[in-house]
């Protein structure tokens, strides 16, 4: 994970941060946890999208 990442990220870095920071600002707050499930899967994804870190590494609850 660390290769992938550090292989894509400074391509990849403004557009994660565009699409990350409102999920993960939205996630702060969020005091349903079926909503933290679904906002923090799309965190994942913005992930898996930008930076092909595979859903293998994410957690149980959001695959």
């Amino acid at each position: 994970m660390h290769k992938t990442y550090s292989e894509k990220a400074p391509d990849n870095l403004k557009i994660i941060e565009d699409s990350l920071l409102p999920i993960i600002h939205e996630l702060e707050n969020e005091p349903n946890p079926q909503n933290f499930k679904e906002k923090y899967r799309a965190a994942l994804e913005v992930l898996e999208t930008n930076l092909d870190i595979p859903r293998e590494f994410w957690p149980e609850f959001a695959k």
